[in-house]
């Protein structure tokens, strides 16, 4: 019965440790406590072998624990005066731990394996370093309280009611012996901790209670630094943001009074600018108070960093879009901010980001960080950048010393001479850190300086950033948005529209048809623009270069023999983007040698090499007579049923002029050029969807729009942005147009999808609040109107053409709106404009 009993509660025990065990698993030695074993190192507790190795994957044995458990209560001194004969047999007098092993007897840590023995080389295992760090601690009658060994140690361990958080990031099973690196975590987590002493007597019997001022920390001599009472604070500043490489400056919690510049002991500048911005706890050896010996992070689970693409302010908060362009709104802790910008410190609220706050207004202009404690804005820092210069060269005088920086806005100065010098100078070109002799004519460089700026006469003790990038684009120059001085503000590159930073607009010639101050540049020009760090066109410049390839409409070919009788062929093409070209056919190419097999008026894909000569030229598939109209073009479906991609070329053939030798006569087309009737003859498939189509003598209908914007494009002639049934859309005009933005219009399009001069100008029929509406009828001023099939739904805010216009639908309109309707020839309404949602 005995035996039952022992073996039940054998079971029992063993039951409540796999219970607390649930999650400590087996792991394995790759476990990462590399940052715990730093600490223990500096904080003397490890001191590793005779080369100071600390081997962290070493398992340690028991009088290897007595020693750091003695270190860490502060009892080296004592353990060397308490070097010789120990109660054990197996720790002689000479044995290298018996000063620490009698010092742990005499606290009550340990009691050995018996009366004689201890055991020293024994492993230990992760639950009996528990229990010994415990009973250091005083925690023993709590554990013994909790079922005693080996339960309820790990009960007061892993109990949160204690805070001990013993345990916290251990992952090793509690019953296998213990790495260097695992002992090193669970000093880690218990450096902190409160000891358990008496508080008192009752009747003989003690109370106890947990007393935050005695930790392993004070028991060794280090003391919490404090400012302003509190001992937690932000790192203002560090190596990277303005202190010398062993100090950084300390901000109390609250942001009040001055910072505090202290000494730090035992880190690289690299290490300390981890903790840059953030709440900290640091620790000094109490026989120096401005020396750091220890910093940690304070709340480390509230603490989010925000790399910041944008800063800007919203109202009484702080907007920030991150570098995935995720837009938060945030409110400031304390309802200020601690900052620095270029290496300058400051506490302020929201007017940090207006035009004479330490950042400014200018969003692109800017380089910050944002620390986040508790969800709202607690400090920022980074960099205000003048505004971007072009870089034309270099100077690095070994002789007289002076380095600089030549630009179209001056010289930009890091050494004046060998003996006036920046203190800090760093220079990043395209995310990378470079040296000066890495910078080439024509970078785009922007500069953040300590002082006023990078000039000869601020060069001395100045700290400078340049910030770097060589982007370009390379591509046709298709349109220009120009503004009331003539100026262009947005120019499209091929199919991308780029801005112009604010004061590189450069004035268009309309009489020249180009842009004298951008190298005499016009639309169809193949060009170069040179971008800001935020995409933006800084300069643009004639570039020389051939596309690659191409859909295409064959509308010529021709032979030309020379006076030597040497045979040169050429190809004239309708390219996808409307142009028509002639490209001479490479000697002995593919194109060549399949030259008779090129038909006019076919749908053909083209093949350049670097000198924009065809190499190459192949045919489109014929669609069977059958399929040539079965069509539905609402669902992009085309010949034989196929699916046609959104951005797929269209072209429509007018005119072949197969038996003569004129050209054949075609043009580039939109969706709403075509319908179901239409017939298309040839396609090109890119995985099983149509992107090159070409059809015969397409037609389109009477649209109707409102204009949103109108630019001004080759050969003076325009391009207008509308609102039409399809969405938000653009079209080149053929010619020009007098209506401009805000304009309702009826209008068709040309078969090169460009839109008829012939527009007419719609004026509103009635303009009052909607009554009701449903699917197919609209209620104003007591009046009842049908919609239009093709029924056009805007929203532009009180019809101000200066604010945004936004494309809506029928399913948007509702009660109370107020609404100018647009009538068609049929009294049905074609347009709705909504003044007010």
């Amino acid at each position: 019965m005995r035996n039952l009993k022992k073996a039940l509660a054998l079971v029992v025990v063993f039951t409540m440790m796999l219970t607390l065990f649930a999650g400590i698993s087996t792991a394995s030695a790759a476990s990462d406590y590399s940052s715990s074993v730093a600490r223990m190192q500096k904080f003397g507790i490890m001191k590793g072998d005779g080369t100071g190795d600390l081997k962290p994957f070493a398992d340690v044995t028991r009088a290897e624990f007595m020693t750091m458990l003695t270190r860490a209560l502060g009892y080296e001194g004592a353990a060397e005066a308490a070097k010789g004969a120990t109660k054990f047999a197996d720790v002689p007098a000479d044995h290298w731990a018996s000063g620490y092993v009698n010092v742990a007897v005499q606290l009550g840590v340990t009691k050995g394996k018996s009366e004689d023995t201890f055991a020293p080389d024994d492993k230990v295992t992760v639950v009996e370093a528990l229990a010994f760090i415990e009973r250091a601690m005083g925690y023993e009658v709590l554990a013994k309280e909790k079922g005693g060994w080996p339960t309820g140690y790990l009960v007061v361990a892993k109990d949160r009611n204690y805070g001990l958080k013993l345990l916290d990031g251990v992952s090793e099973a509690a019953t296998l012996p213990a790495p260097r690196g695992l002992i090193a975590k669970l000093f880690d987590n218990a450096l902190n901790g409160p000891f358990y002493e008496i508080d008192s007597y009752s009747n003989g019997v003690p109370t106890y209670k947990q007393d935050a001022g005695v930790t392993f920390l004070t028991k060794m001599g280090y003391v919490q630094k404090k400012i302003n009472g509190s001992d937690t604070f932000i790192v203002a500043a560090t190596p990277y943001y303005g202190t010398d490489a062993d100090k950084v400056k300390l901000l109390a919690e609250d942001k009040g009074g001055s910072l505090v510049e202290v000494k730090v002991k035992g880190y690289t500048a690299e290490e300390l600018d981890q903790f840059m911005g953030k709440r900290v706890k640091a620790y000094y050896d109490d026989d120096d108070d401005d020396k750091l010996i220890d910093i940690q992070l304070a709340d480390k689970d509230k603490t989010v960093v925000v790399v910041a693409k944008e800063i800007s302010k919203d109202g009484d908060k702080i907007k920030i879009k991150d570098t995935s362009d995720v837009e938060t709104n945030y409110e400031m802790q304390d309802d200020k901010i601690g900052a620095v910008a270029n290496w300058n410190f400051s506490v302020t609220d929201e007017t940090a980001f207006e035009a004479a706050g330490v950042f400014g207004d200018k969003k692109d202009l800017i380089e910050a960080t944002a620390v986040i404690f508790d969800g709202k804005v607690d400090f920022v820092y980074g960099f205000k950048y003048e505004a971007p210069v072009k870089v034309s060269s270099t100077v690095d005088n070994t002789v007289t010393g002076a380095k600089y920086i030549r630009t179209d806005g001056g010289s930009k100065y890091i050494n004046k001479d060998k003996d006036n010098k920046a203190k800090f100078t760093e220079i990043v070109k395209d995310g990378e850190i470079v040296e000066l002799a890495d910078l080439a004519e024509n970078d785009i460089l922007y500069v953040a300086t300590e002082k006023a700026d990078a000039s000869e006469s601020n060069a001395k003790d100045n700290r400078i950033k340049f910030l770097v990038v060589s982007d370009t684009v390379i591509g046709e120059f298709k349109a220009a948005k120009l503004n009331g001085s003539n100026k262009a503000e947005k120019v499209k590159i091929d199919s991308t529209t780029y801005e112009v930073y604010p004061g590189k607009e450069k004035v268009y010639n309309a009489v020249d048809s180009d842009f004298d101050d951008w190298d005499n540049v016009k639309f169809g020009d193949t060009i170069k623009a040179r971008l800001t760090k935020d995409g933006k066109v800084y300069e643009i410049v004639k570039e020389s270069g051939a596309t690659a390839e191409g859909y295409s409409i064959v509308l010529n070919k021709a032979t030309e023999t020379d006076r030597y009788s040497n045979k040169s062929k050429y190809v004239k093409v309708l390219k996808a983007d409307g142009t028509e070209v002639e490209y001479k056919v490479n000697k002995d190419s593919d194109a060549d040698v399949n030259f008779a097999s090129i038909a006019k008026g076919s749908l053909v894909k083209i093949e350049l090499n670097a000198d924009s000569e065809i190499v190459k030229v192949t045919s489109a598939t014929g669609v069977p007579a059958v399929d040539q109209k079965a069509n539905d073009i609402s669902k992009r479906k085309l010949a034989g049923g196929l699916v046609a991609k959104e951005d797929a070329i269209l072209f429509n053939m007018t005119n072949a002029y197969v038996d003569t030798s004129d050209d054949a006569e075609a043009d580039v087309i939109g969706w709403n050029n075509l319908s179901d009737n239409n017939t298309v003859t040839y396609y090109f498939t890119d995985d099983g969807y149509i992107v090159a189509a070409m059809f015969i003598d397409a037609s389109a209908d009477v649209s109707y729009a409102v204009i949103t914007d109108k630019t001004t494009i080759k050969d003076n002639k325009h391009r207008v942005a509308l609102i039409t049934k399809d969405g938000a859309v653009e079209y080149d005009v053929d010619g020009t147009i007098a209506q401009t933005a805000g304009a309702v219009i009826s209008f068709t399009l040309t078969a090169d999808s460009k839109v008829n001069t012939s527009v007419n100008t719609v004026s509103y029929a009635v303009y009052g609040e909607i009554q009701d509406v449903t699917s197919n009828i609209i209620k104003v001023n007591d009046t009842i109107y049908t919609f239009a099939d093709d029924v056009v739904v805007y929203y532009n805010k009180d019809f101000d053409v200066t604010e945004d216009f936004e494309a809506l639908t029928k399913d948007d309109l509702y009660k109370y709106m107020d609404v100018r309707l647009f009538l068609n020839a049929d009294g049905d309404v074609a347009v709705v404009g909504i003044q007010k949602k």
